[in-house]
């Protein structure tokens, strides 16, 4: 593995998973931001997605 994978990987091991799990990540305003996204997908009607960043799997 080079440098900058190794270096990505020790990073996200080290992130916290807390804060997918907060009451801010699932606050009114977050939720919003979550339909405005599956609404935008849906309405795209796209033949793929490359999803970066899953979170914590909701949108998934």
């Amino acid at each position: 593995m080079d440098d900058n994978k190794l270096r990505g990987a020790e990073r996200e091991t080290s992130l916290g998973k807390d804060g997918y799990f907060s009451d801010h990540y699932f606050s009114v305003l977050m939720m919003a931001t979550f339909g405005h996204q599956i609404n935008d997908i849906y309405n795209l009607k796209p033949r793929n997605i490359v999803e970066i960043g899953i979170g914590n799997g909701l949108i998934t």
